[in-house]
């Protein structure tokens, strides 16, 4: 079985928001921490499902 083509790209932005998960949650009062969430679970979710849009 291949893996998907964007795997790799995936797992980085998945990375990412594992990484932005943990610091928010170590300082979760910290200047600009919800946006910064936000931000990583938004371009983790769309590198993840390409397809899935609202519209």
């Amino acid at each position: 079985m291949s893996e998907p083509q964007h795997s790799t790209e995936a797992a980085a932005a998945y990375e990412h928001l594992r990484q932005t998960v943990v610091e928010v949650v170590a300082d979760p009062w910290a200047p600009g921490a919800e946006e910064r969430l936000s931000t990583a679970a938004h371009a983790a979710h769309a590198v993840m499902y390409p397809k899935t849009e609202s519209h």
